[in-house]
Order: structure tokens, then sequence, then C-alpha cells
């Protein structure tokens, strides 16, 4: 009796057993035991099949809760393939010594940050007989009185894998927000109203990442920038520097307003020489009547849209806004300073949605997110003068040699701070100076540049060498701000 029970719970499982008969003796449908909704995504997309909120029932074992299917297709996710997703996702996330009084201990602690809820755990399977990409988080989550595991799914078209991966890092970033939500929601409210909540919130997420798939440059024609003619008017070469400064020091995110097409693709084309071949994918000209979008890159826009607080927070990176109305350059906060903005941001969502409220346009910094780029870097103002002097045949190759001198100073950073680490967390205020001067980056436009593109090689840098966020408005005006 005992391997006949055994072996039926083992069924449940594995998901080869059938369910038992409900009340009053009707048997449940296999159906009803995998899916128990199916909502449509807010709109087609050309790289997500799908997406998928399961859990480990402790009765049935792992089944899924909600599914959100493509308009045009919503049979798209079958049975098979949910059902062998469910399993593979959570049969290994079983935490048997989990207790629901340490969990709601956990809970009380946490509030709405979300640094401080039970940790996620990111899965990433490339299931080719069922022709699909699965990008999963998993976290501990309540269903009924107990705690158990969740996972949100997403279902990216196989065939679109190779463009997916080019914006993975974004797509997991803002996916991992979105199982966040939906974990502080599933502690505190009923499983229908989690769904409903994060209904809504998917569209704003489809929105940013269509953009982001469906955009990319063509290759360079460098006919098409300001290099093609001759050296512009003193104010207006104060203008590009001052823009090719400001582009670089905010890890080559920008968006350009105009009030003309032409106008505007021009400078874009200009911003982007100084982008490599994968940031061009993530890339776009003149975007007419389309929204910013806040992890495209490089982007343009037309008179009247604007570019507010909201919509800049949620980029992953800082951004430079070029205005060629108003010949105006600002730009947000540095890398370091602009993650502790953003996770400010990210728990105001989490304490409008226990409000039941929606949460775009809701958001207010105590600091001014966009501050007015007032000079230019004079490493980018000496290239520029160079550029100039040169026929324009010659003019790519010194601008694409500069790039590399920036990137070769962006790698003795790295391997500086790395040895230095051996040693001891952060650098002292002479050492960073004195590496300054080796650099010949004295100047703090040219640091923040080299620092910009030392991040992308090296993520976490900007910590190595401001420390603690706690205390990160100190050291910031201690680090950029004191005179060399």
């Amino acid at each position: 009796r005992d391997s006949g029970f055994l072996g039926t719970l083992w069924g449940y499982v594995s998901g080869t057993a059938s369910a038992p008969p409900a009340v009053g003796g009707q048997q449940h449908s296999s159906s009803s035991v995998i899916v128990r909704g199916t909502f449509s995504l807010p709109r087609d997309s050309p790289w997500l099949q799908g997406m998928m909120l399961c859990l480990w029932d402790n009765i049935f074992g792992p089944r899924s809760e909600q599914v959100w299917a493509p308009p045009s297709d919503s049979r798209s996710l079958h049975e098979e393939l949910l059902e062998f997703c469910c399993r593979h996702i959570l049969c290994d996330e079983i935490d048997v010594s989990a207790s629901m009084e340490n969990f709601e201990t956990e809970l009380k602690s946490a509030g709405p940050d979300p640094s401080s809820f039970p940790p996620h755990t990111v899965k990433f399977h490339v299931l080719g007989e069922f022709d699909v990409v699965v990008c999963s988080v998993v976290f501990t989550a309540r269903f009924q009185d107990s705690a158990t595991k969740w996972g949100l799914c997403l279902f990216v078209r196989r065939s679109m894998l190779e463009r997916y991966l080019t914006f993975h890092t974004v797509a997991q970033d803002h996916f991992v927000h979105l199982a966040t939500m939906c974990q502080y929601m599933l502690n505190f409210y009923p499983v229908d109203t989690t769904v409903q909540a994060m209904t809504k919130q998917l569209e704003p997420f489809l929105d940013n990442l269509n953009a982001v798939c469906k955009s990319q440059l063509p290759p360079l024609v460098m006919g098409k920038t300001y290099f093609a003619f001759n050296k512009p008017s003193p104010a207006s070469f104060e203008f590009l520097t001052k823009a090719v400064s400001s582009h670089l020091q905010t890890h080559g995110s920008s968006v350009v307003i105009g009030a003309d097409v032409e106008a505007v693709d021009t400078m874009i084309e200009t911003l982007s020489l100084f982008l490599s071949a994968d940031d061009r994918l993530k890339s776009s000209y003149t975007r007419v009547g389309e929204p910013y979008a806040p992890d495209l890159l490089l982007q343009g826009l037309l008179k009247p849209e604007k570019v507010s607080e909201v919509d800049v927070i949620q980029s992953l990176l800082p951004t430079t806004v070029i205005d060629l109305v108003t010949k105006q350059i600002t730009r947000t906060h540095p890398y370091h300073v602009h993650k502790v903005l953003r996770k400010e941001y990210q728990k105001v969502e989490l304490r409008k949605l226990s409000n039941k409220s929606d949460t775009r346009g809701s958001w207010a910094s105590q600091v001014s997110i966009f501050t007015p780029v007032k000079e230019s870097s004079p490493f980018v103002e000496n290239m520029l003068n160079e550029v100039f002097r040169l026929p324009c045949d010659l003019r790519e190759g010194i601008v694409l040699q500069s790039r590399r001198l920036l990137v070769r100073k962006a790698v003795l950073l790295i391997k500086y701070v790395d040895a230095r680490k051996e040693h001891q967390t952060t650098l002292h205020n002479s050492e960073i100076k004195k590496l300054r001067a080796d650099l010949h980056v004295a100047h703090e436009s040219d640091f923040g540049i080299v620092l910009a593109i030392a991040e992308r090689y090296s993520p976490g840098i900007y910590s190595s060498l401001a420390g603690d966020p706690a205390t990160i408005e100190a050291r910031f005006f201690e680090l950029f701000f004191e005179s060399f």
C-alpha cells in the first residue's frame, strides 16, 4: 500500500496521474489541472510567444495558474509545453525546510522593499523539441495558507533567439521586476487580483521591449553625419561637442528631439559613430508618431513629444536629452546615482500597487533627475577639432581610433581597480587622483567618459570607486566635483 501511495503521489508531481474526483464525484479534466485561466496579451509581439504564471500546488504538484497568449494565436502555448515547463522549472525548487512562520516574519520586515524579499532564481532554457526559449523567475510567495514556490515564465520564439539575445539583459531586468511585483501582490492579495494587476503591467513592458526588438540602425553612412561637411560655426561646434561628450558619459544612451526628421537623423547618425555594432541593433532613427522607449539606446523623436523624469528613470542606463530646437542638452545623473534613484522608483511602484492605483506618472524624485550640460569634454573637443582639419575621407578613421583609445583607457582603469581590490574594497581619493593623472583624464568630463565605458566591460566599477550607496551623495561630490 505504501508503494502504491508513493507511486500515486509521484504521478501527481510528474503529471502522469489523473486528478482526484471533485466534490460530487465529477472528474476534473486534465486541462483544468494544468491551466486555471487564459488571458490575451495586450498586443502581438514579434519575439514573445506568451507568458505563464505557475506554482507548486501541494495537492496537484507543479501546475499553471495563468497563461497570457498572443491575441492572434490563443493556442500557441499547448498543454504539453505548459506541463513540461511547470515540472522542469519547479520540481527542483521545493524548499522542505521553509516554514510559514519564518516566511511571515520575512514579509513583515520586507515591506515594499524588493531587496528584502526572499531571493529570486532566474533560469534560461532553450527547448528545441518545443521550438521555444523559456526565461523564468522562481520566487517564494503565499498560496492559500502556506508559502510555496511560484514561477513567472516568458516564452520567446525560437526563431527570434538571436535577436532576443541582443536585448536579453534589458528584458531580464524588466521581467525580474515584473516577478517582484507579482510576488508582492501574491503575498497580500488573492490570486485573481494579482493576475488582473499583472495584466495591466504587461502593456508598458511589451511596448518598451517591442520597440527595442523592432528597431535597429542600418550600416553607417558617413555622408549622413556632421563630419561630411565643413567645420560648423563656433556655436554649433560647441553644441556638437557637448552632445558627443554627454552621449559618451551616459553610456551611449541618448534621445534627440527636433522638428525636422532629417536634422534629427543627422544627429543620430553622428552619435552612432561612437556606438558598437551591438549597440546599433538597439537604436533607431526618428520614430515618427511613436512615444519614447526607455531602453532604446539611441532614438529620435519629433516635437511635441517630450521625455519626462518617469520615462528616463525606467531605463537601465542614464540618458542624454538633446533638443535641436532650443539647443539645450540635459542628462540624468551618472550610472551609480541613476541605479539608486531607479530602485527608489521601483519601490514606489510597489507601494502604488498596494493602493490599487496606476503607477505611471505618479512618481517624483526628491532631487532633479535632469541636469543641464554646461561643459564639454576636453578629449572630445580636441578630437573634433582634429577631425574637421582633415579631408572628409579620413575623418571616420580618426573618430574610430579615438574611440579605441577611450576603450584602452577604460581597460587600464579596470586592471588598476582589480589589482587594488585584492588588498582593499574601495580606492582612496589619493589613489584615484594618481590614476586619473596617469590616464590623462584629470578633467571630470573625461573621467566620466572613461568610467562609463569601463562600467560596460566591468559592471560594478562605479561601486568600487564610489563605495557604499548609502554614502553616495557625499562621495559623489567629493569624487566628481573636487578640482584637481
